[in-house]
């Protein structure tokens, strides 16, 4: 499953509240990719984004 966010320091909070509700509920088996699109993210932002991957949960950020 490949999913997109788009965001930046003002909406890090909220995605990282959506990628913690995908984790909890991404039924056994399946593997994302989450795709963070931004052009304001914080180093400390980027790292927590990061330090939510897991062997299911695949987690990249690009500038756009």
């Amino acid at each position: 499953m490949n999913i997109v966010y788009a965001t930046d320091d003002n909406g890090a909070l909220g995605t990282g509240v959506s990628i913690v509700s995908l984790m909890e509920n991404l039924p056994l088996g399946v593997h994302a990719d989450i795709y963070i699109m931004t052009d304001g993210l914080s180093g400390d932002n980027t790292a927590r984004f990061h330090s939510l991957q897991q062997d299911t949960i695949s987690i990249c950020t690009s500038l756009t």
